[in-house]
């Protein structure tokens, strides 16, 4: 409810200015730090809303989204591999430069909302959502190529902020590259 309400009222500041709105996704490669193991493989998808900052300057932009991303990590065990899948919704809020017409570089905020977590393997699935925080924040920093007016395909890495582990005395963030591509409706 939280991350809806900062989504629309971003969304709401911008609504005056707003000429561009689409649809993005693509995979991503996360990783939960201090835990060990490698990178899980998933994928993010979700709309966004592209504005101008200002009518006297065509380089700078905003753009919130609200986005499903899939994260977590994989470890082997003595049974075998085990997953831990984190599902969030994110609003990322990324101001963008354009330093050419059609090359942008974004950073911004990221508040997540963590929607699922579960232990996967052996067969089977545990629900872990007690063993994480419900929140989280993250830092993104990326690169875009507009390809045409429609398609453009952009690649960023989020920097996990805050802990997303309840209940220990370790500090884990959650680290996510994610690439896609990103397709203007309007």
């Amino acid at each position: 409810m939280m991350v809806t309400g900062a989504f629309l009222m971003v969304c709401f500041f911008t609504k005056a200015k707003a000429q561009i709105v689409g649809l993005k996704g693509g995979f991503s490669v996360a990783d939960i730090s201090g835990m060990g193991g490698s990178s899980r493989t998933s994928g993010h998808v979700g709309v966004f809303f592209n504005s101008p900052l200002s009518k006297a300057s065509n380089n700078w932009y905003i753009q919130p989204e609200i986005m499903y991303s899939g994260e977590g990590n994989r470890f082997p065990t003595a049974a075998g591999d085990r997953v831990i899948a984190l599902s969030y919704i994110n609003v990322p809020v990324m101001f963008q430069y354009y330093p050419a017409k059609q090359v942008y570089v974004e950073g911004g905020p990221q508040l997540g909302m963590l929607v699922g977590a579960g232990l996967k393997g052996g067969g089977g699935k545990l629900d872990v959502m007690s063993d994480y925080n419900r929140f989280a924040l993250s830092m993104g920093l990326g690169v875009g190529l507009q390809a045409t007016d429609k398609i453009g395909f952009d690649a960023r890495y989020n920097f996990g902020l805050t802990d997303i582990t309840a209940n220990n005395n370790e500090l884990n963030y959650s680290n996510v590259l994610q690439v896609g591509v990103a397709i203007r409706i309007k």
